[in-house]
């Protein structure tokens, strides 16, 4: 009951930061360039932008960036340094060039803010290849598939064997094997939607050689994230979510006929609503590649309907079980 209010909690949450930041924080371009008349001129200086490294810059050559409506800081450095801070606006493409001359021997470097049509004339002029086209925020993919497999615990075990060696045999209805088809939608920068369907097994542990235990069970998941950037460009990423699961096709089987007074079994359990907590780290590594790992904290009860056999539970250790449990995953996604 407390994991359903938190859950619940949570996707309030979420619709209400949803409508507060429901419009799209635009990124600002930044394009600084070299085009110095001295085609000797082999140096490449390094480009830093609040605190990280960008890219080493070399004569008649230009690098792109994005970032975020703030204050720009640029650092340019080889043998002397050049910086400029600037505010920026969103929406808005910003042309820096870098200059750098000798005047009485010495070595100087400058950075400018130049207007868009002297730029692109200075660039086109010196036919400037481009170093690099990041992908910005506002170009990443909004729509995912993809899978992913894991596995986990069960927080809560039930002894089902007792074994030769004096120690039970044990089953949880949480956690063991999760296979999984993901979509996933991005609604803006900080928003988004999974939809998961999966197929989850657990057995006990230890595993026996003449017998076996396997709890199985299907699950539809809708759980709403919220997107916290790591890096400027959003490549990196962490998803927070929560939401609700459907759990179908849940059936307890024993195969135990080897055993001594063992049987063979199936236990149909009833299709229950479970809730999760999901963070998940994820990495965009292309326009259409990502990779995702994290932890599920999964809640739900299940509740004995019908045997296939002779035997059912007489209390509620298996007739009115809990799969709380929690699984860590590993995922690939392709984005359109």
């Amino acid at each position: 009951m407390i994991f359903k209010k938190i859950t619940l909690c949570l996707l309030t949450l979420f619709c209400i930061s949803n409508s507060l930041f429901s419009e799209k924080t635009a990124y600002c371009r930044i394009v600084i360039y070299r085009n110095n008349p001295s085609t000797e001129d082999g140096t490449a200086y390094k480009i830093v932008s609040n605190e990280t490294l960008l890219t080493e810059l070399q004569n008649k050559n230009y690098f792109a960036f994005y970032m975020p409506e703030g204050n720009l800081n640029l650092k340019a450095y080889y043998m002397v340094s050049a910086d400029l801070e600037i505010p920026i606006v969103k929406k808005t493409t910003y042309f820096i060039r870098l200059d750098v001359h000798r005047e009485d021997a010495k070595q100087l470097a400058k950075m400018v803010v130049v207007d868009s049509i002297t730029a692109t004339k200075e660039m086109m002029t010196c036919k400037i290849p481009n170093s690099h086209n990041p992908i910005r925020n506002n170009d990443i993919l909004k729509n995912q598939l993809g899978l992913s497999i894991g596995g986990g615990w069960s927080f809560t075990r039930i002894p089902v064997i007792y074994t030769t060696t004096s120690s039970d045999a044990t089953l949880g209805f949480g956690g063991g094997f999760n296979g999984t088809v993901f979509y996933t939608h991005e609604f803006s920068e900080y928003f988004g939607t999974d939809i998961h369907l999966c197929a989850q097994s657990s057995g006990v542990i230890p595993s026996l050689t003449n017998a076996s235990v396997d709890f199985t069970r299907g699950c539809i998941s809708i759980t709403p994230f919220f997107i916290i950037p790591i890096n400027s460009d959003g490549l990196k990423r962490i998803k927070l979510g929560a939401g609700v699961d459907y759990y179908f096709n849940a059936v307890l089987n024993f195969d135990m006929a080897k055993l001594k007074d063992g049987f063979n079994e199936k236990w149909n359990y009833n299709s229950p609503l479970g809730y999760n907590i999901t963070g998940m780290y994820e990495q965009i590594f292309s326009n259409n590649l990502s990779v995702q790992a994290g932890g599920r904290l999964c809640s739900v009860k299940y509740r004995f309907e019908s045997s296939q056999g002779n035997y059912a539970p007489t209390d509620t250790t298996f007739g009115n079980p809990s799969g709380l449990g929690l699984f860590f995953l590993l995922g690939m996604g392709y984005r359109f």
